[in-house]
């Protein structure tokens, strides 16, 4: 829905969704992977995951990350096109027949190049380990802009903050990971912005 909006605004400038994400960055890699993402969303995880699926993507993934020359497109059509709950079936039969991590097995694959790893990574991270994936969207809101971004990152931290401190355990598991990852704690992060804003996300932070 989001992209058939978002073309139904921009007809006069004739620049789809897809063109217009091949346009932030000069990284191939980054670009093949936001062309993926740009033409459709994952499979809904409520669909039956489907096991003969499963077993294939882990004995393709086994052999990618073993090649001296991994496909990369292959390797993309698994991670960013398969649900989520999919992909934490992957990452739990490969690590029963590798040993090693999925995660761990992309950051240790010497053929694949830098740009790739974060890719993959980050995509089996935040399909499969929820605390990671709100650590790193409130990292973002604080640290993507210089000085903790304007007013609309402002504006999806306060929503993000409001929404996971509702989750009392999630939300004590996002805290102590954030401290880990950002080096510093959530409150003192909070502590400096400014206004009933500085307010509401101390309030949050420590609740």
């Amino acid at each position: 829905m989001l992209n058939l909006t978002y073309n139904q605004g921009d007809l006069i400038a004739n620049n789809s969704l897809m063109t217009q994400v091949q346009t932030l960055t000069e990284s191939p890699e980054l670009q093949r992977a936001l062309k993926i993402c740009a033409q459709s969303s994952r499979p809904d995880s409520l669909e039956p995951l489907n096991k003969a699926l499963v077993d294939r993507d882990v004995v393709e993934l086994s052999t990618l990350l073993a090649s001296r020359k991994p496909e990369i497109s292959a390797l993309f059509d698994i991670i960013l096109r398969r649900s989520d709950n999919h992909l934490i079936e992957v990452c739990a039969y490969y690590q029963f027949s590798q040993v090693t991590p999925l995660d761990t097995a992309i950051l240790q694959c010497p053929n694949l190049v830098k740009m790739v790893k974060k890719i993959a990574v980050h995509a089996i991270r935040t399909a499969s380990d929820v605390v990671y994936r709100d650590i790193m969207l409130l990292r973002h809101c604080l640290y993507a802009q210089p000085n903790g971004g304007g007013e609309g990152e402002q504006v999806k931290l306060g929503i993000r903050m409001v929404r996971m401190h509702w989750y009392k355990e999630h939300f004590r598991d996002v805290r102590e990971g954030f401290a880990r990852v950002a080096g510093r704690d959530l409150p003192s992060v909070m502590s400096t912005k400014h206004g009933i804003f500085r307010e509401l996300m101390l309030s949050l932070a420590t609740c």
